[in-house]
């Protein structure tokens, strides 16, 4: 399997279940790690049967910009969702990190890795 990634990405979104976390907007960070054949797209020297790096980006930020969540699960959940629907993903990892929301933490999270469901 072939892999894009994208590393320390972040950006801001209405997250959180505890009332002062849903008060301010939060710091992410993500990796994104998408699966899919990239012999097309460097054999072709074109984007086609590929991923976009920008278009990635711009979906996380759109989705995060018009929404709220209270649970990075749930955030986590629904990207990969769009990731399927959007890219030619046949996998996805996600890791999704606050950003020092606790004393002495660094940083907190979730990660998952799903597999485009064949039907």
């Amino acid at each position: 399997m072939d892999y894009i990634f994208i590393e320390e990405f972040r950006c801001k979104a209405h997250i959180g279940v505890y009332d002062w976390e849903r008060s301010t907007i939060q710091m992410l960070e993500f990796t994104i790690q998408i699966g899919c054949p990239l012999t097309n797209a460097a054999k072709r020297k074109t984007l086609e049967n590929g991923v976009d790096y920008s278009f990635v980006v711009k979906l996380v930020e759109t989705h995060l910009k018009e929404n709220t969540f209270v649970l990075l699960e749930t955030l986590a959940e629904e990207l990969a969702g769009l990731l399927f629907q959007q890219t030619p993903a046949d996998t996805v990892r996600l890791k999704i990190a606050k950003l020092a929301r606790l004393p002495n933490v660094k940083k907190v999270g979730v990660e998952l890795y799903r597999e485009r469901e064949t039907t």
